[in-house]
Protein backbone atom coordinates (compact mmCIF):
# COMPACT_ATOMS: atom_id res chain seq x y z
CA UNK A 1 0.00 0.00 0.00
CA UNK A 2 3.03 2.58 1.02
CA UNK A 3 4.37 1.18 -2.29
CA UNK A 4 1.56 2.48 -4.61
CA UNK A 5 1.25 5.58 -2.17
CA UNK A 6 4.52 6.84 -2.75
CA UNK A 7 4.60 6.63 -6.59
CA UNK A 8 1.25 8.66 -6.70
CA UNK A 9 2.86 11.42 -4.37
CA UNK A 10 6.43 11.18 -6.64
CA UNK A 11 4.28 11.36 -9.54
CA UNK A 12 1.73 13.79 -8.75
CA UNK A 13 5.14 15.97 -7.60
CA UNK A 14 6.66 15.75 -10.53
CA UNK A 15 4.13 16.72 -13.16
CA UNK A 16 1.97 19.45 -10.42
CA UNK A 17 5.65 21.22 -10.50
CA UNK A 18 6.00 20.53 -14.19
CA UNK A 19 2.70 22.03 -14.77
CA UNK A 20 2.88 24.95 -12.25
CA UNK A 21 6.24 26.28 -14.07
CA UNK A 22 4.49 26.68 -17.44
CA UNK A 23 5.06 22.75 -18.80
CA UNK A 24 2.54 20.67 -21.11
CA UNK A 25 1.96 17.71 -19.84
CA UNK A 26 2.14 16.21 -23.44
CA UNK A 27 5.79 17.23 -23.40
CA UNK A 28 6.96 14.64 -21.13
CA UNK A 29 4.55 11.59 -22.38
CA UNK A 30 7.26 10.51 -25.22
CA UNK A 31 6.19 6.60 -25.40
CA UNK A 32 9.46 5.97 -27.55
CA UNK A 33 11.68 7.18 -24.74
CA UNK A 34 10.13 5.39 -22.54
CA UNK A 35 10.65 2.13 -25.11
CA UNK A 36 14.54 2.82 -24.97
CA UNK A 37 14.98 3.81 -20.75
CA UNK A 38 12.89 0.89 -19.71
CA UNK A 39 14.03 -1.83 -22.31
CA UNK A 40 17.73 -1.04 -21.79
CA UNK A 41 16.96 -1.21 -18.13
CA UNK A 42 15.30 -4.39 -18.35
CA UNK A 43 17.95 -5.42 -20.96
CA UNK A 44 20.74 -5.28 -19.04
CA UNK A 45 19.34 -6.58 -15.55
CA UNK A 46 18.72 -9.61 -17.46
CA UNK A 47 22.16 -9.74 -18.87
CA UNK A 48 23.81 -9.09 -15.44
CA UNK A 49 21.91 -11.74 -13.71
CA UNK A 50 21.78 -15.56 -13.68
CA UNK A 51 18.66 -16.98 -15.11
CA UNK A 52 17.71 -18.53 -11.61
CA UNK A 53 17.98 -15.25 -9.85
CA UNK A 54 15.83 -13.23 -12.66
CA UNK A 55 13.30 -16.16 -12.27
CA UNK A 56 13.36 -15.22 -8.29
CA UNK A 57 13.04 -11.60 -8.92
CA UNK A 58 10.19 -12.10 -11.19
CA UNK A 59 8.04 -14.54 -8.83
CA UNK A 60 9.19 -11.90 -5.81
CA UNK A 61 7.81 -9.38 -7.52
CA UNK A 62 4.14 -9.37 -6.40
CA UNK A 63 5.49 -9.40 -3.39
CA UNK A 64 6.32 -6.07 -3.04
CA UNK A 65 2.82 -4.84 -3.72
CA UNK A 66 1.02 -6.91 -0.61
CA UNK A 67 0.78 -5.82 2.77
CA UNK A 68 3.21 -6.41 5.51
CA UNK A 69 2.90 -9.55 7.52
CA UNK A 70 4.27 -7.54 10.54
CA UNK A 71 1.56 -4.95 12.19
CA UNK A 72 2.76 -1.90 14.52
CA UNK A 73 3.14 -3.49 17.59
CA UNK A 74 5.27 -6.16 16.30
CA UNK A 75 8.26 -3.36 14.31
CA UNK A 76 7.78 -1.58 17.48
CA UNK A 77 9.51 -4.25 19.71
CA UNK A 78 11.79 -5.24 17.30
CA UNK A 79 12.83 -1.53 17.16
CA UNK A 80 12.81 -1.76 21.42
CA UNK A 81 15.39 -4.85 20.75
CA UNK A 82 17.35 -3.29 18.21
CA UNK A 83 18.05 -0.44 20.42
CA UNK A 84 18.57 -2.43 23.80
CA UNK A 85 21.29 -4.05 21.84
CA UNK A 86 22.96 -1.20 19.82
CA UNK A 87 23.16 0.59 23.53
CA UNK A 88 24.13 -2.21 25.34
CA UNK A 89 27.14 -2.70 22.97
CA UNK A 90 26.34 -6.50 21.88
CA UNK A 91 25.59 -5.12 18.46
CA UNK A 92 28.44 -3.79 18.25
CA UNK A 93 30.69 -6.66 19.86
CA UNK A 94 31.41 -4.96 22.87
CA UNK A 95 30.94 -6.66 25.47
Amino acid sequence: MFLIIGYVVALGAIFGGFMLEGGAITALIQPYELLMIGGGAFGAFFAATFPRTFKAVIKALPLAFKGSKYNKAALRQIEWVGGRMLWSGRALNWS
